[in-house]
């Protein structure tokens, strides 16, 4: 209703190209930048790292004033000036009447009666006063108010009408004014960004993959961080994932994306497109492995990620090779084509913004302390455009929606912080990445004594990713700060966005996964008697950005399982690599970040909890994972499957079990089948698997290799196999196969009716899987011999409960 009363009086229709570059640390992604932004900027200067999110630059399609008045100048780009936007929207509104003759003419429109004015709030009262919110506990100190509870505050004292602004939208009288932009954001290729860019930027219309043509795909690259000063901070070391590795799960990600689109958008204008971007042309001939290799290389990856998300520079070519350190008419020719590609083939993200609401976002920029500005201060800005704080509510959720500000109203004391700029939050995460760079390989007393931060801070950061108030309150972050968006805050938003996380319930110390130093995990040193591995696989084969290291904050932050500690220091706790303690049994599981898959290997188990142990952490996993994903954005990412180890030695891929049988597996790499066993079996049988809590033990399922201890225990039973065949559920016609395969030999055909029972030829979702528990039943049933006894020894034997 809100948005329907504004729209009235004209509205902006902006269309907006989100374009994201992505690629590893120094292949060369702020050089394409200015290159494909005509940007004549001194690119000989020593390298600078980028941040999370170098500050986004908002450009033309064309220049402003054809911008304005609807036309097109083909693949020009122009850098946005906000100044010059204004002036040429002052001239398409004509503002040039008497602001007092203006308002005079429209009575919808008036001052505010003196008696309806409010007193100004005292400043020690600035934070939002909420009418009996409806509140979860989300743990952390967040709590989150239900969206049905609306939120009011006390009014600020109220400020005279802007004309300047009253002008600009009274002169459009209902006209729609259409303006396009390119929004170009270049990130950080450290692997910590890689990992939280999912969280701050979403509804990405192009992916700009940046390769280094003079390496090959295959090459994991050193990593470094470089300073304003142009220097290289702490010991650079090797990636653990290579261009291509990188790449696979940049067109993964994308496509599967397109498949499983956010909710309420439309598939065929959402699509997500990646350009293969070659950097470094110039040097191409210092690597073997030339243009046409890696064209074959990224074609053999798009079919096997089925991406038809890729645009190609023509028939022939699949890398759009430019130089942008020193470019030459050739490449500046690329970087044309490449800008019109971009508009030919890139969904824009379109969206209107009334008039009032298009002015008001002016006035809430122009007003913010680096980025930053009160909700009453808001609120001010609001009245004197003549609105009620319900329609700065409704503007304040409407510019949310589409990404043109931050606001968290749902978490409690940052309903009052309003972000027009994210890069507040943005760089005090850079902030933080570049200092565990300048501590990795150095002298933490040394490096404590010279920046005054306390020796065991330091050493809780650089070896394991954990901050405190106090550590974020140093010199070296609180310039970050201001005073309506304290460390105190910035805790909350991080742990609601699953970016931190308490090491314990009430603690003042905060992990940070993303930040954690990698491993090269060696799964052989994880294996276990009692189980295999388990593999929970993503669509399209690939784990999104951001997920792993969500799902540990998850982990840590539920009541079930705990960060795994020996001598109170964390045991297994890597970017890719975490170990828990499962706090309902004594059991620990480590989880592994593949980039294919998570893994999840189980440790220290007693055979009689293993069944209730597996079941409920992969429960617990599949449910992070969807909130994990709800968190980033990712609502098609829940689709998650199980998987094992392929038994295939040269593959060692993912087999997934078939639906209609949990024994047998397929792997869509080799196509190879595999037979499951009671080790893989006992992670998703559900039916003669789960015991309650009171159970005396735990009955894993069957499977073939347990054919002779069956045959041990129940070998008197060979004359009434057919009897028992049918007790097992197994179908007459199949019994009858089996007699005729071996005509008076009671003990074959005995054995083969086991057989056919553990390979679950049979109703398996009406009976359940094979189980000492339903053998016993077989034992028991008159169909079977109706032998009690026999039933009664191998239910103590096996400590089976009888129910």
């Amino acid at each position: 209703q809100q948005y329907d009363e504004a729209v009235k009086l004209g509205e902006v229709k902006m269309s907006i190209t989100k374009c994201l570059v992505l690629g590893i640390a120094g292949v060369g992604k702020t050089h394409l930048k200015w290159l494909l932004l005509s940007e004549n900027t001194d690119r000989t200067e020593g390298r600078v790292s980028t941040g999370l999110v170098d500050n986004p630059i908002q450009a033309f399609v064309s220049s402003v004033e054809s911008c304005i008045a609807g036309v097109d100048e083909g693949d020009k780009w122009t850098v946005l000036d906000e100044a010059r936007l204004w002036d040429t929207l002052a001239k398409a509104w004509n503002i040039g009447k008497p602001a007092e003759a203006i308002v005079a003419e429209d009575k919808s429109i008036s001052p505010q009666p003196e008696h309806q004015k409010l007193s100004p709030q005292p400043a020690h009262q600035e934070h939002l006063k909420l009418k009996a919110p409806v509140k979860t506990d989300l743990g952390s100190g967040i709590s989150e108010v239900n969206s049905s509870s609306s939120v009011v505050a006390d009014l600020p004292g109220s400020k005279k009408i802007d004309h300047k602004y009253i002008n600009a939208f009274l002169n459009t009288r209902g006209k729609i004014l259409n303006v396009k932009l390119v929004h170009f954001i270049d990130s950080g290729g450290q692997p910590e960004f890689l990992e939280l860019l999912p969280a701050f930027v979403q509804n990405v219309s192009a992916i700009l993959f940046a390769v280094n043509l003079s390496e090959p795909l295959d090459h994991c690259p050193k990593i470094s961080f470089y300073g304003k000063d142009y220097q290289s901070v702490g010991e650079p070391y090797e990636s653990l994932y290579s261009h291509k590795q990188v790449l696979e799960q940049c067109l993964r990600v994308a496509h599967a994306t397109n498949n499983h689109p956010q909710v309420g958008t439309h598939r065929d204008k959402e699509e997500t497109r990646v350009f293969i971007v070659g950097t470094h042309r110039d040097k191409e001939t210092e690597c073997s492995e030339k243009i046409g290799d890696k064209s074959k290389i990224i074609t053999r990856i798009s079919h096997e990620t089925n991406s038809g998300c890729l645009i190609l520079k023509n028939a022939t070519d699949m890398i759009w090779a430019i130089n942008g350190e020193s470019p030459d008419s050739h490449d500046e020719k690329v970087a044309s084509q490449l800008r019109q590609a971009i508009k030919t083939h890139c969904p824009d993200k379109t969206y209107s913004l009334p008039i009032k609401w298009f002015c008001l976002e002016s006035k809430i920029r122009n007003a913010a302390v680096r980025g930053v500005i009160s909700y009453n201060t808001c609120l001010d800005a609001a009245l004197s455009l003549d609105m009620d704080e319900e329609g700065l509510q409704a503007a304040l959720l409407h510019m949310v929606k589409y990404n043109l500000l931050l606001w968290f109203h749902k978490i409690v004391h940052l309903r009052e912080v309003v972000f027009c700029d994210p890069q507040v939050i943005l760089k005090i995460i850079t902030n933080l990445v570049q200092y565990k760079y300048e501590l990795a390989g150095h002298d933490v007393e040394q490096s404590s004594t010279s920046n005054g931060v306390k020796k065991d801070w330091c050493e809780d950061f650089r070896d394991h990713a954990v901050v405190s108030e106090e550590f974020l309150s140093h010199e070296r972050f609180k310039g970050h700060f201001v005073d309506i968006f304290t460390v105190k805050h910035f805790i909350k938003l991080m742990c609601h966005l699953f970016i931190m996380v308490p090491l314990e319930s009430g603690s003042r110390k905060y992990l940070m996964p993303a930040l954690l130093n990698p491993l090269k995990f060696d799964a052989n040193s994880k294996k276990n008697e009692l189980v295999e591995p388990f593999r929970i696989l993503f669509p399209n084969e690939f784990a999104p950005y951001g997920m792993f290291s969500s799902l540990v904050a998850f982990l840590q932050k539920s009541e079930e399982c705990m960060l795994l500690e020996n001598h109170k220091k964390p045991v297994y706790l890597y970017r890719n690599c975490v170990a828990f303690k499962y706090k309902k049994f004594p059991v620990s599981f480590t989880i592994v970040d593949s980039t294919a898959f998570i893994e999840v290997h189980l440790e220290n188990v007693m055979a009689e909890n293993l069944c209730k142990a597996c079941s409920r952490i992969r429960k617990l996993i599949y449910k992070g994972i969807e909130k994990c994903a709800e968190v980033l954005h990712y609502s098609g990412w829940t689709d998650v499957k199980d998987g094992f180890v392929c038994s295939n030695e040269s593959c060692k891929f993912v087999a997934l079990p078939y639906p209609e049988c949990s024994k047998q597996a397929l792997c869509h790499h080799c196509s190879n089948e595999m037979t499951l066993n009671s080790k893989h079996i006992v992670w998703i049988t559900e039916e003669g698997c789960h015991i309650d809590d009171d159970a005396e033990s735990s009955c894993p399922s069957l499977v073939e290799e347990d054919l002779v201890d069956i045959l041990n225990e129940i070998s008197d039973v060979a004359p009434q196999w057919n009897g028992m065949g049918l007790a097992l559920r197994l179908r007459p016609p199949d019994l009858d196969i089996i007699r005729s395969k071996h005509p008076n030999d009671p003990c074959s055909c005995l054995k083969e009716v086991l057989q056919a029972w553990l390979q679950c030829k049979y109703n398996v979702k009406k009976f359940g899987s094979p189980s000492w528990k339903l053998l016993c039943k077989a034992v028991e049933d008159k169909w079977g011999g109706h032998r009690p006894a026999l039933a009664t020894k191998i239910r103590d034997k096996y400590r089976i409960k009888e129910e």
